[in-house]
Formats: structure tokens, C-alpha cells, sequence
């Protein structure tokens, strides 16, 4: 693994969402960019798989014995109470946390080898260097990971910020650090996107925005996992909802969200929790 790579990716914890790459891959376009519809990224080949997976965070057990296969194109939500281990799912899928026990792969990268998987990451509360600006930012990062990106200035408009506003981030909204955090997850055009409660704080038309790409990528066979407390979204969006919970992760069957919806659904599982 190149030097630069493992340096940005120890690095992400503090720059808040990063893009990883393998140095040497070749230019890639983000989706607003590409003419092309057709999958990009294989046509319905695994993209993650655990296999009794377990982690543990701070001497603490996180997740035990998670095992699940998540498919190209897939967008996956995951759901559950506070605590539960889906921040740390992310980052584990994301190679920033090694497990404990099991396997996995995610992009035919082994998670816990030291190695990356080729993603983009949004957390939850994504810090950046706030005395510059969201260009700045996003300039920044596009360097430290060597990815190539076309048009900066586009992307950040089509994530509804404008790269002329000399406002520094720590001047903005919640929305608009939401926005910034996903455009630098856009960048180079990956074909897992790993998001951490990426819809909380936007308005009406920033939930839309994201909605869409987060469709059209999939379309183009990128493959989704997000974790919200947005369950319409997630109802909305997703081809598979886990429910995450003292440390474990159960499938919702989609008939159990068909009948009910998934409101209803968690509320009951809460319900046979008390």
C-alpha cells in the first residue's frame, strides 16, 4: 500500500470525511459529470461481505458475529438506537477500525489488512478546516488523496454551494457543512459510498439533492450504505434495512415494512426491547 494512501486514511478521523484510492488508478469523473448510465462498477457482484465479524472499540465490544453480503448497486440503510454500533460499522467498512475477530472484505479489500477499501466516507459531524473556505476545503482534500476531479466549482454546485462564497466553514450552517461533507465523499467518483447520518440538518432541498445522486449512483452500480434516523428516507431509498442493536444486526424483511411501514417497525422492536 502506497504511503500517501495510509496517511490520508489515518488522517480521516481528523479531516471528517475522506475519499480513499489506491495511487496509480486512473482519472475518475464524478456521476454529475458522466454521459454513461450503464453500471460502472460490475454488474450485481459482491461488494461487501462479513463473515462473523466482530469489533471492538475502546475495550469495549461493539459488534459480535456479523455476517451479511451486500451486493453492487445495492443502497443498504442502517437503523437502530443510539449507541448501537453504527458509526462503527461505517468505519469499519471504511478500514479506519480493524476487527476484532471474523472476516471481511468490502471492494475486494480484507478489512483489518492494513489496506483501504476504495470508498467515500461522510461522518456524522464531519470537522474541517474551518479558518477556509468550503472550496478550500474541498480543494484540499482532492490533493491529499490524489483524486482527480474535473470540476470542483461543479460539484460544488451541484451539491447547492457556491465555490465563489469566501465565507470560512466555521461561519456555516449544519446544512452546509452537510453539503460540504458529501461533495468531498463525491470525490473521484467511488464505487462505495459509506455515510453516517448524512441527511440530518439538511432543508427540504438538500434532502432531495442528496436523495437523487445517492439513486443515480446506484443506478451506475455504486454501491450505498448510510446509517439515519430518517426512517421515511431510509424506507424510501433502500433496497435492505438493518436493524443494529446490542451488537448485533438483524435484515427487516421487506414485507414486515410493506404492511407497517418501518416507523411502525422500529417502534415495536424498541417496544420488545423494553
Amino acid at each position: 500500500m502506497h504511503r500517501q494512501t495510509v496517511r490520508a486514511t489515518r488522517n480521516a478521523q481528523d479531516s471528517g470525511t475522506c475519499r480513499h484510492d489506491r495511487k496509480g488508478n486512473p482519472p475518475m469523473m464524478t456521476s454529475f459529470e458522466s454521459s454513461s448510465t450503464a453500471p460502472r462498477h460490475g454488474s450485481r457482484a459482491t461488494s461487501i461481505k462479513l463473515n462473523a465479524l466482530s469489533v471492538t472499540f475502546r475495550s469495549k465490544r461493539v459488534l459480535e458475529n456479523i455476517s451479511f453480503e451486500i451486493k453492487t448497486g445495492e443502497i443498504v440503510g442502517l437503523i437502530g438506537p443510539n449507541g448501537q454500533g453504527k458509526s462503527t460499522l461505517i468505519r469499519t467498512l471504511a478500514g479506519l477500525i480493524a476487527p476484532s475477530a471474523g472476516t471481511g472484505t468490502a471492494c475486494g479489500t480484507d478489512l483489518g489488512s492494513g489496506h483501504v477499501p476504495e470508498s467515500g466516507i461522510m461522518f456524522e459531524n464531519p470537522p474541517f478546516i474551518d479558518t477556509g473556505t468550503g472550496r478550500y476545503n474541498l480543494s484540499f482534500l482532492a490533493r491529499y488523496s490524489q483524486n482527480t476531479v474535473n470540476d470542483l466549482d461543479a460539484l460544488m454546485r451541484h451539491v447547492g454551494l457556491d465555490p465563489s462564497d469566501a465565507t470560512p466553514v466555521r461561519a456555516y450552517s449544519q446544512g452546509m457543512r452537510k453539503r460540504l461533507g458529501f461533495a468531498q465523499a463525491l470525490l473521484g467518483d467511488p464505487p462505495l459510498l459509506l455515510l453516517d447520518e448524512p441527511m440530518n440538518g439538511l432543508d427540504p432541498e438538500g434532502v432531495h439533492m442528496m436523495r437523487e445522486e445517492l439513486l443515480a449512483r446506484a443506478r451506475k452500480g455504486a454501491t450505498i450504505v448510510f446509517s439515519s434516523h430518517l426512517l421515511h428516507e431510509v424506507e424510501r431509498l433502500c433496497t435492505r434495512v438493518f436493524w443494529v442493536e446490542q451488537r448485533g444486526m438483524q435484515s427487516i424483511p421487506h414485507e414486515a415494512i410493506e404492511q407497517k411501514g418501518l416507523e411502525m417497525e422500529y417502534l415495536e422492536r424498541l417496544g420488545r426491547r423494553a
